[in-house]
């Protein structure tokens, strides 16, 4: 019965979804001027499918950005620690999720600077709660992604990209 309900958030199709949202965060952060590093597709399911992670992402404001993201985790540093291998052991469904973003329209990808690019940021608000909740969680990773270097990311989340 659980395997069943992660399998049913835990898919490539709501994965591609929030990939897209957290692209159209970076470029709408970005004055539609950037394209997303490729890599950080495969941040955005790792962070938004744990529940704690999410929380805090959800309660921090979205001109925070990253630093004020990671000074919520003084008391649960293992937390961070614990994205590297959540990223790692969704490695799979994050490409299957953004291969199906790509495959779809979602989201087109520069070969050449390895980024990706909206090809729509309109967004309908005829969800379920849950999946707009997800969204938006995932939009502000993406303009918290855009508002920083790749290195400083990195080192905030405790990553090795």
């Amino acid at each position: 019965m659980l395997l069943d309900e992660i399998d049913a958030i835990q898919n490539p199709g709501l994965g591609a979804a929030l990939i897209w949202r957290a692209v159209c965060g970076y470029y709408s952060s970005s004055n539609k001027a950037d394209g997303c590093p490729a890599v950080l597709a495969f941040l955005v399911l790792p962070v938004i499918f744990n529940e704690d992670l999410r929380e805090v992402v959800t309660k921090t404001f979205k001109s925070s950005g990253i630093r004020k993201f990671e000074s919520k985790f003084v008391k649960q540093i293992d937390l961070l620690f614990s994205i590297q291998e959540r990223a790692e052991a969704m490695r799979d469904l994050s490409r299957r999720s953004l291969a199906l973003s790509l495959s779809t329209g979602l989201l087109t990808l520069s070969t050449e600077a390895a980024q990706l690019w909206p090809r729509s940021t309109a967004f309908t608000r005829a969800l379920p709660a849950e999946v707009l909740d997800l969204a938006s969680a995932a939009e502000k990773l993406g303009m918290w992604a855009q508002q920083t270097s790749l290195r400083e990311l990195s080192y905030s989340l405790r990553l090795e990209l």
